[in-house]
């Protein structure tokens, strides 16, 4: 499963690095991200439907309500989709316009560097050795690259 995902992955960044013509790297993600919505709009609404035998659609279509999230948690919430959905991908677009293919590629990969801090200041979870071992392999992985 994890090489379909890399060749996917690699295919995606090649055709946006090829293909990108005239547009901007936000215009790419605003594709991107309004086609996805519109499908998980529609996905929301079927799943909404009383045609599965449940008052109100099924149970994983249902957004939290009432004292489900405090306040501050919907804040961490809606910045962390915000980062995640917007920004991250943007920024990602750019580096595959900007830099060559290989070299952006390879910054991707370092999800172990921001995951740990992320997880601690969510949810309070202790940064475990596993987690700062996997941060200084992607580091050395990309110097060993890049250098």
């Amino acid at each position: 499963r994890e090489i379909t995902h890399a060749r996917r992955f690699s295919l995606g960044a090649f055709l946006t690095k090829t293909s990108h013509g005239d547009f901007s790297s936000l215009q790419i993600n605003f594709l991107r991200f309004g086609f996805a919505s519109v499908m998980l709009l529609m996905v929301k609404a079927v799943a909404s439907l009383r045609l599965w035998g449940q008052e109100g659609g099924l149970k994983w279509a249902r957004l939290p309500r009432g004292n489900d999230m405090s306040a501050k948690e919907w804040k961490i919430t809606l910045g962390a989709t915000l980062l995640v959905t917007n920004i991250a991908p943007w920024l990602f677009v750019t580096s595959i316009i900007r830099l060559p293919l290989g070299l952006a590629s390879t910054l991707n990969s370092l999800g172990p560097l921001y995951e740990p801090p992320l997880a601690y200041v969510v949810k309070g979870s202790p940064i475990q050795k596993g987690a700062v071992a996997g941060g200084v392999l992607a580091c050395l992985g990309v110097a060993a690259l890049t250098l």
